[in-house]
């Protein structure tokens, strides 16, 4: 109960777009305080993974329909890394399948020359952040992320939409 909870406070975390607030803080209200929003190449992945661990845990495919809000917020200006951002709640809301879907296909549409994941800005601590400033740098172990992302996600989406399913095993087989 505690992981499925924790799921559904992470998808809160999204926005529409498919990239998720890092380093955020629930405010005194309760809701989404501040948080980072970067162009990090692995932060939105996370969601999808622990998502399809945790269906390969419990068995619990209930969680895929629980529908959460995005939030809303400033977009990252130009030439800049991130943005410290107060978000809102949107009106969109959407199923964790959704969410996750969102999540994969953003990484997705983000790749180098070699059709590798790019490595974002602000990615890493250890001083490759700034390799991916200027969307040239890809980043092999996100690439392995996604790899792994997209075989989980491929056994669910089987049974709920397989062209997806089709398009992700496709996709798991560039990467590879």
């Amino acid at each position: 109960e505690l992981a499925r909870q924790q799921i559904l406070l992470h998808a809160v975390q999204q926005f529409v777009a498919g990239d998720v607030l890092k380093w955020w803080h629930v405010s005194w209200q309760g809701v989404t305080g501040r948080g980072e929003r970067t162009h990090a190449s692995d932060p939105h992945l996370w969601l999808p993974h622990v998502v399809a661990r945790y269906v390969e845990a419990t068995g619990d495919l209930s969680i895929l329909d629980e529908r959460t809000a995005f939030l809303e917020g400033e977009e990252i200006p130009y030439g800049r890394d991130g943005l410290l951002v107060a978000p809102r709640p949107s009106r969109e809301t959407a199923t964790v399948w959704e969410h996750c879907r969102r999540a994969v296909e953003l990484a997705l549409a983000r790749r180098g020359r070699h059709g590798i994941p790019l490595m974002g800005a602000g990615d890493w601590n250890d001083g490759f952040d700034l390799v991916g400033r200027q969307g040239r740098g890809e980043s092999v172990w996100v690439g392995f992320f996604l790899y792994g992302i997209l075989g989980d996600l491929c056994k669910l989406a089987l049974k709920r939409d397989p062209a997806l399913a089709a398009r992700w095993a496709e996709q798991a087989q560039q990467l590879r």
